[in-house]
């Protein structure tokens, strides 16, 4: 499928984004950006941090996907977070963001 990425891409007026950071080789977190510029449509937004890294990564990774939207149209940004993230929740919502669904999960 990573083949047809590009072309999907293109087709969908998207380019996505995808940063990384490590620390001593292993994977301390990741953020990935859906970034539209057709109008009438949503940019996407997914975090996963480690949770001993969220205080250090948690503020960069989101003002890093928001200064990358800066070059697309004014479209709202839809990202999930879980309900105990309290750190990215404040942040969300300092930013801008607003709760419109919540998801419940049962053990």
């Amino acid at each position: 499928m990573r083949l047809l990425d590009p072309l999907v891409e293109r087709m969908q007026h998207m380019k996505t984004y995808r940063w990384a950071v490590e620390k001593d080789g292993l994977l301390e977190g990741y953020a990935s950006l859906d970034a539209r510029s057709a109008q009438k449509v949503t940019h996407h937004m997914s975090l996963s941090i480690a949770p001993e890294a969220k205080q250090a990564l948690t503020k960069p990774l989101i003002l890093l996907a928001l200064h990358t939207l800066q070059a697309y149209p004014r479209l709202n940004l839809l990202t999930s977070t879980r309900r105990d993230d309290a750190l990215q929740l404040e942040l969300l919502k300092r930013y801008g963001f607003t709760e419109i669904d919540v998801n419940h999960c049962w053990d």
